[in-house]
């Protein structure tokens, strides 16, 4: 049906539904105060729209394509309270889409990222960040949710509601849809939302859906949100949606995800989900879970990563203009680059990691700042992220009873000084892996003025009932050191008589240290006593007297040996050398330690091969 006329008015109460070709190619006003379903349509993209309170503007309902949506070119687009703009459930049917995961009732439906329950696949994450088109994908009970893509030359005003949401019940709904708005002025205090439905009686919730708007101007004061529908089993809740923001006059976004504050699945971006490298803003918070799988730059000069939300990257991720970066939830870090004048600070429960190696050291945590605050509570951690399992210089054979060796032996008989390797004055090398397990990764940290450690900073090895991998390394510099904390590169203990690796090393430079919390590169504890491994080495020198202490600590069990040859220790003099706890340390080179003292512990071991002098030596 083809109309004339310049106007079209749908009054209070009343409902027009078309459902073949309806074109009004003359129309300059198209009023709403009624019920509006549109299918396929073409109006005058001159037109102006105004939706009067209590009227709704919608779409038909899609099948397995896209079909049906809200696609309106206007001059202005007015939107009052308590009118809707909405295409709930418009989208994919049930058991249809791109994000469908199968034929399940606990299985949520995939858009932006993964949905509720345990079935997952990214090759089922879809659509696009900065023009979003998709419909939301069904779950195996109901519909995803539809499009809205409005074009608006002047003005779009929204004090009621644009949404493309998916409902909520008692199964598993379907995705959130898209919304994707051009305006040159932007404005209004309603509400805009892709959001995914709640469930109840223990079924999952889906992804959230995406929305991008575009403006010149933009005074709107409303809320905006693409966030999952809550899920009665933590689990089951599915992934937060995408919110992208761009002044058209500027030539970079901000985009924004946020999880409704709830431990959320993964949302997810590639480079063919979004297809801009370089953003201004970069806001992940309220629980949200966000991978970053492609090579991104963020101008900001903050980034805050909020209590219970984790951002992960496995891209080259570059904030060249950050001063804070501030961790409450979990940054996980691969390949980066951060400005090295900022100041870091992980505030309590907060967790700072790298993503896991295999058999080079392609991740670390090396971080250059100003100032470096881990409060109490707050974790640094490498744990398990060196050398994947078979991998590594101290790795000793397919064998489940082999410990690995990096500091020195492992435990067990299998052992071999030229598997001993790295440096005590700065380690950056991976702890290698055993037969079962990884070994643990890298920290280096760089700090200008000060480093405040209450928290931990590990490069630890974890536990088990099989052979764990050996420590990792430690490397801090800092004007000044302070804190209660706790900084360890210790291997993990074993159970069922397997055995324990070699600790990890440590090397920490400072001109002022009031570091009053426990320092440790100790081997788990195996239960059967010659499988224990060796003990790492702690190395502290303060810069500005060229004063160092090196200390071998056992953890007092019966280790295995500690080695030191001039390619592991670079140094011929030190000040202190203490050697306790059970430990074993064989000196295969010249060295001079400048002490007045020198206590073998009982149960300790130290034989030199080299020169070994100590002429100050009293006691």
């Amino acid at each position: 049906l083809s109309v004339l006329s310049d106007k079209l008015y749908v009054e209070s109460g009343s409902v027009l539904n078309q459902t073949g070709m309806f074109a009004m190619n003359n129309i300059s006003n198209l009023t709403i105060a009624g019920t509006l379903i549109l299918s396929n349509y073409s109006f005058n993209k001159s037109m102006n729209v105004h939706m009067y309170g209590d009227s709704t503007l919608t779409t038909h309902k899609n099948n397995n394509s896209k079909d049906y949506l809200i696609n309106i070119s206007a001059v202005n687009f007015t939107i009052e309270n308590n009118a809707f703009l909405e295409v709930l459930d418009k989208g994919y049917a049930l058991m249809e889409g791109l994000g469908y995961m199968g034929n399940n009732d606990y299985y949520g439906a995939q858009y932006t990222g993964y949905a509720g329950d345990t079935r997952q696949n990214t090759d089922k994450i879809y659509g696009s960040v900065t023009k979003p088109m998709d419909l939301g994908s069904g779950s195996n009970r109901e519909s995803g949710a539809g499009a809205i893509f409005l074009n608006i030359s002047d003005t779009l005003t929204v004090d009621g509601s644009i949404s493309a949401n998916s409902s909520s019940g008692s199964y598993t709904h379907g995705a959130g849809g898209s919304i994707y708005l051009i305006s040159d002025s932007f404005t209004g205090l309603g509400n805009i939302s892709a959001n995914s439905g709640a469930s109840t009686n223990g079924y999952s919730s889906s992804s959230a859906g995406r929305i991008a708007i575009y403006y010149t101007t933009n005074s709107f004061t409303g809320f905006i949100s693409a966030t999952p529908g809550k899920a009665s089993i933590g689990y089951r809740h599915g992934s937060a949606g995408t919110i992208y923001l761009k002044d058209s006059l500027k030539d970079y976004g901000n985009l924004t995800i946020w999880g409704n504050d709830l431990s959320g699945k993964k949302t997810y971006l590639n480079e063919s989900i979004l297809d801009e490298s370089i953003l201004n803003n970069l806001n992940v918070y309220g629980g949200a879970d966000l991978d970053i799988d492609m090579n991104l730059s963020v101008l900001s000069d903050k980034l805050y990563v909020e209590s219970g939300t984790v951002l992960n990257q496995t891209g080259m991720f570059a904030m060249n203009n950050i001063s804070n970066l501030t961790i409450g939830g979990t940054l996980i870090l691969s390949n980066y680059s951060f400005n090295k004048s900022m100041n870091v600070h992980m505030y309590g429960d907060s967790s700072l990691t790298t993503n896991v190696n295999n058999n080079s050291i392609d991740y670390l945590i090396n971080i250059s700042a100003v100032n470096f605050t881990i409060e109490k509570n707050a974790i640094l951690e490498v744990l398990d992220k060196g050398y994947a399992r078979f991998e590594g210089p101290g790795y000793m054979g397919n064998n489940n009873y082999y410990g690995a060796q990096y500091a020195g032996y492992g435990g067990d008989t299998q052992q071999n000084t030229d598997k001993i390797y790295g440096s005590v004055t700065k380690p950056l090398d991976l702890g290698s892996g055993s037969n079962n397990y990884q070994g643990a990764g890298i920290i280096f940290l760089n700090i200008s003025d000060t480093l405040t450690v209450d928290g931990s900073i590990s490069a630890n090895s974890s536990s088990g009932s099989n052979t764990h991998g050996a420590a990792g390394s430690i490397y801090l510099i800092s004007n000044s050191i302070i804190g209660s904390g706790n900084i360890s590169a210790n291997s993990g203990a074993s159970t069922n008589g397997y055995s324990s690796s070699s600790a990890g090393r440590i090397a920490i430079y400072y001109t002022t240290n009031s570091f009053t919390g426990f320092i440790s590169a100790t081997p788990g504890k195996a239960t059967v006593n010659y499988r224990h491994g060796s003990a790492g080495t702690i190395y502290l020198k303060d810069v500005i007297n060229d004063y160092s202490n090196l200390t071998i600590w056992g953890n007092d069990l019966s280790v295995k040996k500690t080695y030191l040859n001039e390619s592991i220790f670079d140094e011929s003099t030190l000040n202190n050398l203490n050697i306790y706890g059970n430990a074993s340390l064989d000196i295969d080179m010249n060295l001079s330690v400048l002490s007045d003292k020198l206590y073998v512990e009982s149960g300790s071991v130290l034989n030199q091969t080299g020169m070994f002098a100590m002429n100050n030596i009293s006691n």
